[in-house]
């Protein structure tokens, strides 16, 4: 009993360490990003009050020609170089937006899909069902949700256009399947004099 009380302390000081460490990277995060803000704020801005056109100082002696004001006809056949290109970086926004859908349906997923998940894992590894596992492992996934959110989507900004990018769908599947197989790697290499502690 006392050994694993013990175990039990050692995994929850390791936790908070880790959390300890999150949180303090999240302040590094704040920072970095405050002081850009500043620095975008303290930026001139370009203000275009009004522009005129002074038409009666134009001389006209013969009608012939094209009078183009902004975009001239001919470049109109070289419109896509003003299209946005589809390489350039995600806007830091959209990017913000689509993390916090992924992660809200994630939290979702962990709360009330991983629990069934770890027990099916937990069969399939002959272990008896330990419930203190599935709390450690959902917290322990939580805490890395973030990091492995921003991976994918910068893995789907990289991809080239002929592969098409990452939906938010596809990032959600390819976080299930890694979460898995973690839960599967986690299970599978608990010590046998650990497993099923709490049931004896």
């Amino acid at each position: 009993m006392s050994y694993d009380f013990y175990q039990y302390s050692e995994k929850m000081s390791h936790y908070l360490q880790l959390l300890e460490k999150r949180i303090k990277d999240l302040e590094k995060q704040v920072a970095t990003l405050t002081n850009e803000i500043t620095t975008i704020k303290e930026k001139p801005s370009v203000h275009i009050e009004r522009i005129d056109y002074s038409f009666d100082q134009l001389k006209v002696e013969t009608l012939e020609g094209t009078l183009n004001i902004g975009l001239n006809p001919e470049d109109l056949s070289n419109i896509e170089e003003l299209a946005i290109n589809p390489n350039s970086p995600i806007d830091p926004k959209q990017m913000m937006n689509r993390s916090m859908d992924i992660e809200e349906e994630m939290n979702q997923y962990i709360q009330l899909e991983l629990p069934d998940i770890i027990r099916k894992k937990q069969i399939e590894l002959n272990m008896p069902e330990e419930e203190s596992y599935i709390s450690f492992i959902q917290e322990d996934i939580i805490k890395q949700m973030p990091t492995r959110i921003q991976y994918y989507l910068q893995q789907g900004s990289n991809r080239k256009q002929k592969e098409g990018k990452l939906t938010n769908e596809d990032i959600i599947q390819a976080l299930k399947e890694e979460m898995e197989n973690g839960v599967h790697l986690f299970l599978s290499h608990i010590p046998d004099n650990m497993k099923g502690s709490g049931k004896e």
